[in-house]
């Protein structure tokens, strides 16, 4: 059992009993007189240091109060010469300045900030956009940013600047910021700006172009003649005609039959050409053509041919010398009341004569 003599180093003060003389003491068991006091552990050798500056080795499990920044923190040595804070720390004493208090998704952490931007958190300056450099130069009144291949810069956007890409069926024409638009043959262009929106209407020129109602009346194509000459005829197309071309097909209408021989036929004043038969050769034979009826030509660069010569000589005009222009066509001679047709053949003979030969 220990005495009062061996704890007093220990509660800093021996007891001593009233009643009893100056130099008196009275034997205690304070194991058993004690509550909750575990007397025999010896008293710690470790007691917490206090400082302003934290130590640079340690032992572990030693304390030290950091002092003298405005805030008391306490660190543990962990490990031998690693100290770890206990609580909340300044930025100032984990080198964090300038940075931002985030958590790394266990714990909590100093970040400096980064990606587009730089510089202090109560300064910073946008440096990029979604890692695209932005330069440093400062805009004037009126600029904007504009991406020249390798930055973002300020420029002003004028006429001449490339804002407009121009595709024709996929294919890049050109980028410009002017836009011309330049009628087609039988196109009409009308624009108009209202303040708001520019209106861009098109439309075609019906005196170039033929017309679904023109192509149904058959007017674009039709030729008649009122020239009054039975050899020599004259015609006039609407539009008109500006010039002669191979394979060009015009429907004539004669106003006087035709004389029999040679027959030219003049379009809006662009020069007589020769009327011939389908061959290109033979010119058209009497009742050929008659006034009045409707007749396909076409071009060839030097004549008119007909496309559909008649297969018979009409009885209304006389009939005409069988020769080989008229070889194999058809006379008929309608008869009058109770009076029979007469059907004739143009052919040649053995000997080469040719004659009109009765049919019926």
């Amino acid at each position: 059992m220990r005495t009062v003599e061996n704890w007093c180093w220990i509660i800093g003060a021996c007891l001593t009993l009233t009643g009893v003389s100056g130099s008196a003491q009275t034997r205690v068991d304070l194991q058993n007189q004690g509550k909750g006091i575990d007397f025999t552990q010896a008293p710690s050798t470790k007691p917490v240091k206090t400082g302003t500056v934290l130590p640079a080795t340690c032992a572990t499990g030693e304390l030290f109060l950091l002092t003298g920044l405005n805030i008391e923190n306490l660190y543990a040595c962990a490990a031998t010469n690693t100290w770890v804070a206990q609580g909340y720390l300044l930025p100032s004493q984990t080198g964090a300045s300038g940075k931002v208090l985030s958590s790394n998704g266990g714990s909590e952490q100093w970040s400096s900030v980064g990606g587009d931007v730089t510089g202090a958190v109560t300064s910073l300056t946008v440096g990029g956009l979604r890692n695209r450099p932005v330069s440093a130069t400062a805009p004037a009144g009126g600029q904007t940013l504009m991406w020249n291949g390798s930055s973002w810069i300020p420029q002003t956007i004028t006429v001449g600047q490339g804002s407009l890409t121009i595709e024709s069926n996929g294919t890049t024409i050109g980028t410009r910021s002017a836009e011309n638009f330049i009628n087609g043959l039988g196109l009409i262009t009308a624009i108009s700006d209202d303040g708001t929106k520019l209106s861009l209407q098109q439309s075609v020129d019906t005196a170039v172009l033929e017309t679904k109602a023109d192509a149904q009346a058959g007017t674009a194509l039709f030729c008649a003649s009122a020239g009054g000459s039975a050899s020599a005829y004259t015609c006039a197309l609407n539009p008109t005609l500006t010039a002669y071309t191979p394979g060009m097909s015009l429907r004539w209408k004669p106003d006087i039959n035709a004389a029999g021989g040679a027959a030219t036929l003049d379009v809006d004043t662009l020069g007589a050409k020769a009327v011939k038969l389908a061959d290109g050769v033979a010119g058209p034979a009497p009742g050929d053509i008659l006034a009045g009826n409707l007749y396909d030509l076409w071009f060839d660069g030097v004549s008119f041919r007909m496309k559909n010569p008649a297969g018979t000589v009409s009885s209304g005009v006389a009939q005409p010398l069988c020769d080989a222009g008229l070889r194999g066509r058809i006379w008929n001679l309608q008869g009058d009341a109770g009076v029979k047709d007469e059907v004739a053949v143009c052919a040649k003979d053995a000997a080469g004569g040719y004659a009109w030969r009765v049919l019926y």
